[in-house]
């Protein structure tokens, strides 16, 4: 290192203000399709992927850097019946990245889904019921939630 150098790699004009930003807030860009589509906003896609308590760690990735629970294949070798398609349910809800953050009570009858919990908003009502809908062997789901905004 040649002397001088260290007062050129330490000046203040070097340094950056990195500012935090609410992705969901963020003036004129969203990362909530919903919002995107109905305010014609630009989208920016999520870049971190669901993420869920951790006995050991604190947290643990739910499923890779998927965008949806589409993109994770359901279980073929699932058995039929309702205790396996309310834990697939459940296990395809917790995986996908739009629906990971929700707290709801999945139960089941006859291959009914009976989704119950607090939900920010009608949209992510929506989204647990058409993540729901497409698990193999359920056949209707009811939204029994309820919108308690943030």
């Amino acid at each position: 290192m040649v002397a001088g150098d260290e007062d050129y790699l330490n000046r203040p004009e070097d340094e950056y203000y990195i500012e935090e930003v609410d992705p969901e807030r963020q003036e004129g860009w969203t990362t909530r399709s919903d919002i995107a589509t109905d305010e014609a906003e630009p989208y920016l896609a999520p870049v971190d992927p669901p993420v869920l308590p951790s006995t050991d760690q604190g947290i643990e990735v739910a499923t890779g850097f998927g965008t949806t629970s589409e993109d994770a294949p359901v279980r073929p070798d699932a058995p039929p019946g309702d205790a396996s398609i309310v834990e697939e349910v459940r296990r395809v809800l917790r995986e996908d990245s739009a629906t990971s953050h929700l707290r709801l009570d999945v139960r089941i009858a006859d291959g009914v889904i009976y989704l119950h919990g607090p939900v920010s908003d009608a949209a992510d009502s929506e989204l647990a019921e058409g993540v729901a809908s497409r698990v193999p062997g359920v056949v209707g789901v009811e939204d029994c939630t309820q919108v308690q905004p943030t």
